[in-house]
């Protein structure tokens, strides 16, 4: 039972790595992403947020959190508190380096992945493409607007869809969504 419980644990956190190309998220068995730096060329902006994260797995609880989102140019700031105001997730992002910390969210999210997924859906396609290892192909073709999906083998892995100010992100093998509705957007 502890061995089923460690399996399902790394399954459900993305199980981060990292190689030569810097802070890795595996997104399936055969499939990891390699975070790209964070943005220089972007005005310092803050964004409120709403997060929604659901999961498939029955035993683990739905959670909608505050968050907020702070990009700098060369720097990345992802935090989220839940709703009595505790901290659950703060995200570093910076010089190829990531530093987090996570409190109280189910299956041991992984912030690599997080990030992972935040990337995938605002970057352009060729430069995401470039950070991808394994069979994989990330497409802007599927059903709905303002849609991506990452597939390996013609098996949809990560499926976002909907404008920026509401994005949701479906990992379809871990069996993972997570909504992002924007609240407040303002310059720093």
């Amino acid at each position: 039972m502890r061995w089923l419980s460690l399996v399902l644990l790394l399954a459900l956190s993305g199980c981060a790595m990292r190689l030569p190309g810097g802070e890795c998220a595996r997104l399936s068995p055969s499939v990891s992403y390699c975070l790209l730096p964070a943005a220089t060329d972007i005005a310092p902006t803050r964004v409120v947020q709403r997060v929604q994260l659901a999961f498939d797995d029955p035993a683990l609880p739905a959670l909608a959190l505050q968050g907020v989102d702070e990009r700098l140019p060369g720097r990345r700031v992802l935090a989220a508190t839940g709703g009595l105001g505790q901290i659950s997730l703060v995200i570093q992002w910076s010089d190829n380096q990531l530093e987090s910390e996570v409190h109280g969210l189910p299956g041991g999210l992984d912030p690599a992945w997080l990030l992972a997924m935040v990337q995938l859906s605002e970057r352009p396609l060729a430069e995401l493409a470039s950070r991808l290892n394994g069979p994989a192909q990330l497409t802007s073709q599927c059903d709905g607007l303002h849609c991506r999906q990452l597939s390996s083998e013609g098996v949809p892995l990560v499926t976002i869809t909907g404008p920026a100010d509401q994005r949701r992100f479906e990992h379809h093998l871990y069996g993972v969504s997570m909504t992002l509705s924007t609240l407040i957007q303002e310059s720093l």
